[in-house]
């Protein structure tokens, strides 16, 4: 530790005795990149909702009973209903 407070006060001393550190030029201005989507969403939107745990693990269970993604489920929930309600997708 010494030896880096030596270090440290020679610096120091350097700076001091008019020896300016070259200054760092600034990097580039990186741009933002844009939002990434996986290629299987493009054009789908999310439809969620937040429901009790007894939901989750019920649908995680289905889905593992009978090989059907979660989304194929929900997919499936959602046209019984507009069919029971007599509503067509748009």
């Amino acid at each position: 530790m010494a030896k880096q407070s030596k270090q440290f006060l020679g610096a120091l001393d350097s700076i001091s005795a008019g020896n300016k550190p070259t200054p760092v030029s600034e990097p580039a201005q990186a741009k933002p990149a844009g939002r990434y989507y996986a290629p299987s969403r493009q054009g789908k939107q999310l439809v969620g909702g937040h429901l009790p745990p007894q939901y989750k693990r019920t649908l995680k269970m289905l889905s593992a009973e009978t090989g059907k993604s979660q989304e194929e489920l929900l997919r499936g929930a959602l046209d019984m209903l507009f069919t029971a309600q007599r509503i067509e997708l748009r």
